[in-house]
């Protein structure tokens, strides 16, 4: 079972912080500005150029970032009801963050003193975490 997300995803959305359209205009903003439509063109063809990949290789690499991987899970044995049923594996997608960007993240998770204190999501929400 995943991991629970400390913030609750509806309260980012009320004050609208997941936005499709804010997303696009931050995306145009790291393109010195293009137009959002064109952004979001863009980001859609990398959507199904990843889509693409996995359906064919099972396996994508995003550069810079790490990889997208299919990766099928172990059969197990589940109860269902009173009977005892063995259920095969499915595929489940996995993200393998490259070590320097996991280490980037690890380091700012480690700063002490005010820059612990400055988590985006608390400043966002107004409450500790």
């Amino acid at each position: 079972m995943a991991t629970p997300i400390p913030v609750d995803i509806r309260e980012l959305k009320k004050i609208g912080e997941l936005k499709k359209s804010k997303f696009f205009e931050g995306l145009s903003a790291q393109d010195n500005y293009v137009a959002p439509e064109v952004a979001k063109d863009f980001y859609m063809g990398f959507v199904r150029h990843i889509t693409k990949e996995l359906r064919d290789k099972g396996v994508v690499i995003l550069p810079e970032l790490g990889y997208f991987a299919l990766v099928k899970q172990k059969p197990s044995l589940r109860w269902a009801g009173k009977v005892q049923m063995f259920l095969a594996g499915k595929y489940a997608l996995r993200f393998y963050a490259h070590e320097p960007w996991r280490e980037y993240f690890t380091k700012l998770g480690e700063k002490g003193g005010m820059a612990a204190s400055l988590d985006p999501r608390e400043r966002l929400l107004g409450k500790k975490l």
